[in-house]
């Protein structure tokens, strides 16, 4: 789901290989931090943390 010019994750910890939109590119791991954001360093498609996402609490 699109958020914006960002990607809606569902979870704090996703992987990205470019999609049809970016190209593909070996697998990066991702991790969605306290920011609820984060940009893959591969592509930079950035990604959101969707509603129910779990959440960091930067502790």
């Amino acid at each position: 789901m699109e958020f914006g010019d960002a990607v809606r994750a569902g979870t704090a910890t996703l992987s990205c290989d470019g999609g049809a939109k970016a190209g593909s590119h070996p697998q990066a791991c991702l991790h969605i931090g306290p920011e609820d954001e984060t940009v893959c360093p591969r592509c930079s498609c950035r990604y959101v943390a969707g509603e129910d996402a779990p959440r960091e609490t930067g502790d």
